[in-house]
């Protein structure tokens, strides 16, 4: 009885495994490099604005006091039917407006919002940004502070 010969492993047949392997590790690599790196360590090299205890203290009282009932206590918005309010916190899209813009939200009104801030001085406006502002994440404050600075 004669032992047959199998067929030589094709190019692929032969070498699949290794590559797989290969690829694999190397997505594991380069994903515990981005984790390592990304901007969650260059979170503290960020340049964000600070202000004063006693502004973000006025801003809340502003805030409480004209935008709480439409916005919510932490800036979640509401979905009502009456008043669809958008949220203020890092969930939406708020921190992408520069300061200015936000600004004329408050002085000028936009869609449905009323011109809350049509009277506030400028300090009060700045305190109830300054308000909002803690309930961004930093890279997402980071953006809005350069957008902020490109769009005066």
């Amino acid at each position: 009885m004669k032992k047959e010969k199998s067929a030589p492993k094709r190019f692929i047949d032969r070498y699949f495994w290794h590559a797989l392997i290969a690829i694999i590790v190397i997505g594991v690599l380069a994903n515990l490099f981005i984790w390592f790196s990304s901007s969650k360590t260059s979170a503290k090299h960020l340049n964000l604005p600070s202000y004063p205890v006693e502004l973000v203290a006025q801003g809340r009282d502003i805030y409480r006091a004209n935008c709480l009932m439409c916005h919510g206590e932490s800036g979640q918005g509401f979905a009502q039917e009456t008043i669809p309010a958008p949220a203020l916190d890092s969930t939406m899209h708020a921190w992408h407006h520069p300061d200015s813009q936000i600004a004329s939200f408050l002085r000028d009104g936009i869609g449905q919002m009323p011109a809350v801030g049509e009277n506030w001085s400028d300090q009060e406006i700045t305190a109830v940004l300054a308000y909002i502002k803690q309930w961004w994440e930093p890279e997402q404050l980071s953006y809005q502070t350069q957008s902020s600075k490109q769009n005066p």
